[in-house]
């Protein structure tokens, strides 16, 4: 599960696997301390604090496998704290 806190500093777990699309937030976006816009299949649209960073898969790993985890493209997102 993924911790994600809204601009609102609610949190919100969500399992990898649920998570559409991640997209940086405009610069007024930012201001107001959202840094990212998340989508999930659902339809659901969350506006975090946190930074969606890609994750290349690792060399070591077998086929399919992203730092010892399953992988999928939707799987390369890693959520970072952001800059407050």
């Amino acid at each position: 599960m993924i911790n994600l806190t809204d601009n609102k500093g609610r949190d919100h777990f969500l399992a990898p696997s649920a998570i559409a699309r991640v997209q940086e937030a405009g610069t007024n976006s930012q201001w107001h301390g959202v840094c990212a816009i998340v989508h999930t299949f659902d339809g659901h649209v969350l506006e975090v604090r946190e930074r969606g960073q890609y994750r290349p898969p690792s060399r070591d790993a077998p086929r399919g496998v992203t730092g010892g985890q399953e992988s999928s493209p939707l799987h390369t997102l890693q959520a970072v704290r952001g800059r407050r």
